[in-house]
């Protein structure tokens, strides 16, 4: 199919709401159409092909009809989705140190052991625990030190 010099809308008759609309770059995007009680119309996008074949965005299309038939505002459960995806994203310090850093450190620290062991041992100069110390005693891995080190252990 040749890209026109507007955009071509491909309707499926047997399924209310489900569309195709071809750019005229040749991009071709999946949509599903649907108006919620009393409000405007709103268009669901789907995917592109070829990402997203006509079975699979007929299903998509499916149950998002579903959805709306049971009162469910699928645009907003979207960005919902999405927005919860972006919190995650954004993970804690906690969730790195966890999933991240400790397993790291065991792997390819020398120390590794003890650094996730003893994460309390590292002070400042003047004394006072870190931030990441008072994180770490929070969470339960921080001992209390045998010692007060400044600066960095040799181990």
């Amino acid at each position: 199919m040749q890209a026109a010099a507007q955009d071509i809308v491909v309707v499926d008759d047997s399924l209310p709401g489900f569309v195709l609309r071809i750019r005229p770059t040749g991009t071709k995007i999946w949509y599903f159409r649907y108006r919620t009680a009393g409000g405007p119309q709103r268009r669901l996008v789907l995917g592109r092909y070829p990402g997203v074949g006509a079975a699979a965005a007929r299903q998509l299309a499916l149950q998002a009809a579903g959805d709306v038939a049971r009162g469910v505002d699928v645009l907003v459960r979207k960005r919902e989705v999405r927005a919860e995806g972006e919190r995650a994203r954004h993970s804690t310090l906690r969730t790195f140190v966890a999933q991240r850093y400790e397993p790291w450190a065991l792997t390819y620290l020398k120390s590794g052991e003890f650094q996730v062991a003893h994460p309390g041992r590292f002070r400042r100069l003047d004394g006072q625990t870190t931030r990441g110390h008072q994180f770490l005693a929070h969470r339960g891995l921080a001992q209390a030190p045998a010692r007060r080190w400044i600066g960095t252990h040799n181990h």
